[in-house]
């Protein structure tokens, strides 16, 4: 399962560290930075945009039919969806410091700017977006690509069922 987590990062680390990637952004959090009234929604966007990253791993494996030569060298399917669990874990701690220093930058040049609402902004986001993740990687494996669109709409239509039976 090492093996798995490896390859994840590694796909993630290439796909991320690219200079027109870091370059914009970088650019899309100095807006967000300077943009004081807008500061909390610019690093609620990075931050869903950055764990919406995790989709791209998902358009690779497809591409390269990566499930189907892991079934074959017989990892089993827990081993494949526990490994991409924790590769969201790690990320979201990278994607939390990130928005930790954003929210420290940000108060340090606007000091009048609450760090509550910040925090509550940037924080509401990667829960948001840990959570539909967490929901949708079995997805993701079951359908293919077509797994996030099948399992946001199970989620959306779950929590519509929830919301009528209170009434």
């Amino acid at each position: 399962m090492l093996g798995l987590i490896i390859k994840d990062i590694d796909q993630l680390r290439h796909l991320w560290l690219r200079p027109l990637v870091l370059l914009v952004g970088l650019a899309i959090l100095a807006a967000g930075v300077f943009l004081k009234e807008f500061a909390p929604m610019v690093g609620a966007i990075i931050i869903m945009v950055s764990i919406y990253g995790l989709t791209a791993l998902f358009v690779d494996d497809d591409r390269t039919r990566w499930l189907d030569f892991a079934k074959m060298a017989r990892e089993s399917a827990t081993a494949i969806v526990l490994s991409r669990y924790i590769v969201l874990v790690f990320l979201a701690g990278i994607i939390t410091a990130v928005a930790i220093a954003y929210t420290v930058v940000v108060h340090l040049i606007f000091p009048n700017i609450s760090t509550t609402e910040l925090a509550i902004v940037t924080g509401a986001a990667i829960m948001l977006s840990l959570l539909m993740y967490f929901w949708a990687i079995p997805f993701f494996y079951q359908f293919g690509q077509k797994g996030y669109q099948y399992g946001m709409v199970w989620l959306r239509s779950l929590f519509s069922s929830l919301g009528q039976s209170e009434c």
